[in-house]
């Protein structure tokens, strides 16, 4: 079937507590973070997150100061990350709004992260081809190394 994404996000489970932890002291307002990585054909791993504030300081949208966005990105870019996607929590299930939709457009081919408050649950977007598609996450343990 062509135009069917077979991606996949993976975080660690520190990264999803950092995550959910910033979600439950930001609400009411949406909490937001950069999610930095590699990816390896279709599978995105995140090695490092960066919380952020919500500039708007919003209970249904979220904005991430753009200097900060390309600072951030050029300190990955220098750790041999990229930018691999957007984390931000709903108020609501886990699913785009209309803006979080119209802003998807601006950054096809770019993962977004939704922490949903009021189902306690994680799920990933990514809009490309003209089409949005849910994209399997998984979470792994912490490896003790």
């Amino acid at each position: 079937m062509g135009g069917i994404l077979r991606l996949l996000l993976r975080l660690n489970q520190s990264q999803a507590n950092l995550l959910t932890k910033e979600a439950y002291h930001r609400k009411p307002m949406e909490a937001c973070a950069l999610l930095f990585g590699e990816s390896d054909k279709d599978v995105y791993n995140v090695k490092k997150v960066v919380v952020a504030p919500n500039i708007l300081n919003s209970r249904i949208q979220f904005e991430i100061n753009p200097l900060l966005v390309v600072a951030e990105s050029e300190k990955a870019e220098k750790e041999g990350l990229e930018l691999v996607g957007f984390f931000h929590s709903h108020p609501a299930p886990p699913y785009p709004s209309e803006i979080d939709i119209r802003n998807m457009k601006l950054w096809t081919n770019t993962l977004w992260l939704i922490f949903s408050l009021t189902e306690d649950k994680f799920a990933t977007f990514m809009f490309t081809n003209k089409i949005l598609e849910e994209i399997p996450l998984i979470i792994n343990s912490d490896s003790k190394e």
